[in-house]
């Protein structure tokens, strides 16, 4: 189990938040996991003490339900509550009322599992018009890591291998609408200055493709940081290439060329690079 530093603890809302959710979905036996910028933040800077680029407040849960019956249960039990408030313009969004302040900070509650259609996607009710991608989620589900946040308070939280993948389904299912789902993906490379990455990673694309997994294996935080327990994962850069190719029709080796073209190679090499290298 990793554990966030005692010099730099998780922000006393971020913990409440987190007790929420977690004795919730525990009482429901739901399985779920913390996801996208927070998982980043929490994973970076408060368990292995590393400066995020940016630090965020908002909090993404991915919750496995049956149907949604169950997310409606879950978003009554919370509002129930006291401290949460619905958002009227988005199903999935909660505002969370933090112990001592007037401020409300946003909450996504993101299902998926029994909710999903093919090929690995949502519609949110009423009108089932607007679709979500939740390509990805049981995989980081299973390979998502246990951190201890707080006295009785341990989370599951998606390893930065399984947010780097998010980021590849993400792009694999908009492409070219935008540009954040590179830039996101980049990021992760960046804050490790990963030297190993941009030789198996953006090298390989263009040499022997099967390569371009190394790149993600190195996002694996003990290979960089010796003196952390180990992380165990599993075999995502084994078996995601099959899934991302059956799922989205693209190849990992393509997607990642891909966001190359996006973002520009320049880009990508300058954010693989140590700093004494620039």
């Amino acid at each position: 189990m990793l554990s966030v530093k005692p010099d730099r603890p998780v922000e006393p809302f971020i913990v409440e938040v987190l007790r929420h959710i977690d004795t919730l979905t525990a009482q429901l036996a739901l399985p779920y996991f913390v996801t996208g910028a927070m998982a980043r933040d929490i994973l970076l800077n408060n368990v292995f003490g590393l400066n995020a680029e940016r630090l965020t407040r908002d909090i993404d849960f991915a919750i496995a339900v049956a149907n949604w019956e169950q997310f409606e249960t879950v978003k009554k039990r919370l509002i129930d509550s006291g401290r949460f408030t619905p958002d009227s313009s988005a199903m999935h969004r909660l505002y969370y009322s933090a112990s001592g302040t007037t401020s409300k900070f946003p909450i996504d509650l993101i299902p998926f599992r029994g909710v999903e259609e093919p090929p690995r996607t949502i519609a949110w009710p009423p009108n089932m018009k607007v679709m979500m991608n939740v390509a990805g989620y049981e995989e980081v589900l299973a390979t998502a890591v246990n951190v201890y946040i707080d006295v009785g308070l341990n989370v599951r939280i998606a390893s930065l291998p399984g947010l780097a993948l998010l980021k590849l389904f993400s792009w694999a299912a908009r492409g070219n609408e935008n540009s954040k789902d590179a830039e996101d993906f980049v990021m992760i490379l960046r804050t490790y200055h990963l030297k190993i990455a941009r030789f198996y990673g953006f090298l390989s694309i263009f040499t022997q493709g099967k390569r371009v997994f190394t790149m993600l294996r190195v996002l694996h935080l003990s290979e960089m940081v010796g003196t952390e327990p180990r992380i165990d994962w599993g075999d995502i850069p084994d078996f995601i290439a099959p899934v991302l190719q059956a799922r989205t029709g693209t190849s990992l080796v393509d997607t990642v060329a891909q966001i190359l073209l996006r973002i520009g190679f320049e880009t990508f090499v300058y954010a693989t690079l140590m700093p004494s290298e620039v």
